[in-house]
């Protein structure tokens, strides 16, 4: 399966990571040139929102991390591979990540998206894997629900191609186009997958700081990760919708170190 790495060539330390991650696992990748939304001129930044309108864009770093997503996915649509995995470049791959590529031939038929990385807040996922590796215990399950980020997911050729028939007017962040079944033109109707535990996070999403790389993120500069709210603080705090997620079988995922 061909890996493609998204990284900017002013964020050098960044690939210099993700090389030696993906190298560790015997893993090979290409890495693909990042649109920098903060090079983009006034006038190509004003454009491009008044262009997509459906999207509040909080920063061009956001701009940026679209049109770097839709580069691959018409390079993917346009390829002769069946499917593909994207990563952005300031992740931490689990060394189950290659094992769980080893399992290809169990992939769903006719899937559309895999999501590889962990996902703050709670899921619903299928209650049955659809497979499971015996010695991990990473399974793939279903996703019932909407999902963000973009950092890590397979992608398939077929979904690829409709993520390019999108009109641009419907455009909005590149992982609401693909995980959010509410906003999404096309996400509810995708076979969305995610595996669990997770086999990749963002940097920015470990709570313990001593064992991330603080690379400062171009989208979200003063997000702080935090431990799931857990069922006796959302009582405390009058969190009733992620009581009623609890009750309807949400659950916060794992990361598989």
């Amino acid at each position: 399966m061909k890996i493609y790495v998204i990284n900017l060539p002013r964020n050098v330390e960044r690939m210099e990571n993700m090389a030696r991650q993906l190298a560790a696992l015997g893993l090979s990748f290409e890495r693909s040139d990042a649109c920098d939304g903060y090079a983009m001129s006034d006038s190509e930044l004003n454009a491009a929102e008044k262009a997509r309108p459906l999207e509040n864009w909080a920063s061009p770093g956001h701009i940026g991390c679209l049109f770097s997503h839709v580069s691959l996915w018409k390079r993917i649509a346009d390829g002769a591979d069946a499917y593909a995995c994207i990563m952005e470049d300031d992740v931490h791959i689990s060394p189950t990540f290659a094992r769980f590529l080893k399992h290809e031939e169990s992939f769903p038929k006719n899937f559309d998206l895999i999501r590889c990385e962990y996902s703050p807040g709670r899921l619903l996922l299928s209650r049955r894997a659809i497979f499971t590796d015996v010695e991990t215990g990473i399974g793939l399950y279903r996703l019932r629900s909407p999902s963000w980020g973009a950092a890590a997911y397979i992608i398939s050729r077929s979904c690829a191609q409709k993520m390019m028939d999108i009109p641009e007017n419907q455009h909005r962040v590149a992982d609401y186009l693909l995980f959010d079944f509410d906003e999404s033109p096309v996400a509810r109707n995708f076979a969305i997958y995610q595996l669990s535990p997770a086999v990749v996070i963002q940097d920015k999403d470990i709570v313990n700081k001593s064992l991330r790389l603080h690379f400062k993120s171009d989208l979200d500069p003063d997000y702080v990760a935090s431990l799931p709210m857990g069922t006796w603080n959302a009582f405390r705090t009058g969190n009733f919708r992620y009581l009623w997620r609890t009750l309807r079988g949400y659950k916060p995922l794992k990361y598989e170190v």
